[in-house]
């Protein structure tokens, strides 16, 4: 095998050979397929005599036979051609289409949870995230579907996420509140020259116990008078 021959081999390794099928038709048949095509209206017995005919001169039945071959190939091809230009047309009207939906929704959506305000960088990370793609045409969007970890965060945000950001929210406004109130106290307790109550820890001696007995000025059981 030459040089050429081995590399035309691998390339058609790569890419197969397009099966079409004219094909699936015997010689026999393919002669009689064309003859209903061209002629509708001949009957079974003028089509097995025009058969027979053609047959009468196998050199030419076969040079026959391979011409209404090539042009049954040529025919499927551009069939085949229109319907992938109508199938790639239809691709990009349906991708445009969901691309205008996505610009869409990223411009209609002004937060997230009502916590989170989206600016306009935000949108435009956003934007290519959903629909970049990378230098090898991959989506970036399918590339974190595709981890299996980021799958599983983006789908419990999706889940969880809005209601978690709620919490939180809530949380922090619980303590602002209570942080409000409680300088509100201090400073009225101060205006009305009060002092604001004070806790004092007493530090105990390490040897020290502290139980109901030492409080009661008892040292043990014994110091107790069952007496009184």
């Amino acid at each position: 095998m030459t040089k050429n021959e081995g590399a035309q081999e691998y390339a058609n390794s790569l890419t197969p050979e397009q099966n079409y099928v004219v094909d699936d038709f015997n010689d026999d048949e393919l002669f009689i397929y064309d003859m209903k095509a061209r002629v509708p209206d001949m009957t079974e017995e003028e089509l097995a005599e025009s058969l027979q005919a053609a047959q009468a001169n196998p050199q030419a039945f076969e040079k026959q036979i391979a011409g209404l071959r090539e042009e049954y190939k040529r025919l499927e091809k551009e069939e085949i051609q229109q319907e992938q230009a109508i199938n790639q047309e239809q691709a990009a009207l349906q991708l445009q289409e969901f691309e205008d939906n996505v610009y869409n929704a990223i411009s209609s959506v002004e937060d997230i949870a009502g916590s989170i305000e989206l600016e306009d960088e935000d949108r435009d990370l956003l934007a290519e995230f959903i629909l970049g793609r990378d230098n090898a045409g991959v989506s970036y969007l399918g590339k974190a579907l595709n981890d299996p970890e980021t799958l599983v965060k983006m789908s419990w945000f999706a889940l969880r996420g809005e209601e978690a950001l709620d919490d939180i929210q809530n949380y922090y406004a619980e303590q602002i509140k209570i942080a409000r109130q409680t300088g509100y106290n201090e400073g009225l307790a101060e205006a009305k020259g009060e002092k604001p109550p004070k806790v004092v820890v007493r530090k105990n001696n390490k040897n020290e116990k502290i139980s109901a007995f030492s409080q009661n000025g008892y040292n043990s059981i014994d110091d107790l008078d069952f007496n009184n």
